[in-house]
């Protein structure tokens, strides 16, 4: 019982949060703060992230940004820093860009209940 109330208190949790994912491998992988880094290819800049996984990711920059899926932005503003100013001002606009795509998912999904309506 006693371990029981403890988990439900969240007892034993003391660390900070890090988020994991499951790589190709099955193996858990943490990820790494201050690790996302700048990368052009082919003449497109773009910030790429997860690096200390089997596969890297990139999050499009500039119009494309909204194209970004919500999972990508919200890890990539967890591992970008802010050393840089130039990383600075980009997850600031990552952090603009993840509340307007939340919002929008908000919005599309209230649409889908059938006793709430839009208030104009």
């Amino acid at each position: 019982m006693m371990l029981k109330t403890k988990a439900m208190l969240g007892g034993g949790v003391s660390s900070a949060y890090i988020p994991k994912y499951r790589d190709a491998y099955g193996k858990i992988v943490e990820m790494k703060r201050n690790s996302a880094k700048f990368k052009t290819a082919l003449g497109i800049k773009v910030l790429e992230f997860n690096l200390e996984s089997d596969k890297s990711y990139y999050i499009r920059l500039g119009n494309e940004m909204r194209k970004n899926i919500i999972y990508s932005l919200r890890a990539a503003i967890y591992q970008t820093g802010e050393g840089d100013p130039e990383l600075k001002e980009l997850k600031e606009i990552m952090v603009e860009e993840l509340e307007k795509a939340e919002r929008r998912l908000l919005i599309d999904y209230l649409r889908t209940v059938p006793d709430i309506e839009e208030i104009k």
